[in-house]
């Protein structure tokens, strides 16, 4: 597959950036895994990475971009996977599909990382973790207007406050998870859970 960017063939140049990025932020990630976010500084990144400190500050302003970044990939790679679902999926698989995403990605890089996470998200600045115009919370609001607009789901509540509710269990089941040690299947909590609240905005 050839690798395009905004419709361009990537150079050399350009791959070899997102190889350095990719390095990068792997490496951040498994470092903040193991030793936590206080006990991990830049230089033991860049150390690790085998790249120069002026690297990693070309491609990350701060330690904490590391964290929004894995919030931009869960985007991408949503975003991926929604544009690759069958034309006749239901109404209520689409809305459940996201926090199902969120439970297995999650689950994919580990109950560490994930604490680490949630407890960045309440120590520093949150307001892009928040914001409604993320692609994971759009994609959620979009299936429950689809759902509204065919009669299936209730319209005496607006689909952003359904929305809401959607975003605000499944962050609620995933933290949970983290609090318990991961000591249950998160992804058969998140499926129990969302069946269970989506049946309450069915008509």
């Amino acid at each position: 597959m050839t690798n395009v960017n905004n419709g361009k063939k990537l150079t050399s140049r350009d791959l070899q950036a997102i190889e350095t990025r990719t390095k990068i932020y792997d490496t951040a990630v498994r470092l903040l895994s193991e030793n936590g976010y206080d006990n991990t500084t830049v230089d033991d990144i860049c150390n690790a990475s085998g790249v120069a400190k002026g690297s990693f500050y070309h491609y990350f302003k701060t330690k904490s971009d590391i964290i929004v970044q894995t919030y931009n990939d869960v985007d991408e790679r949503i975003s991926q996977e929604f544009e690759s679902l069958p034309p006749d999926t239901g109404v209520l698989e689409k809305i459940i599909y996201a926090p199902m995403f969120q439970a297995r990605y999650a689950i994919e890089k580990g109950l560490n990382y994930t604490t680490l996470i949630y407890k960045q998200q309440i120590d520093t600045e949150n307001a892009f973790f928040a914001s409604d115009k993320r692609a994971f919370i759009s994609f959620i609001r979009k299936a429950i207007q689809e759902g509204q607009d065919k009669g299936l789901i209730r319209k005496d509540i607006s689909a952003d406050e359904l929305c809401k509710m959607v975003v605000s269990f499944s962050r609620g089941v995933t933290y949970d998870w983290c609090l318990h040690d991961g000591d249950y299947d998160l992804e058969e909590r998140m499926q129990r859970s969302m069946n269970l609240l989506i049946q309450s905005f069915m008509v």
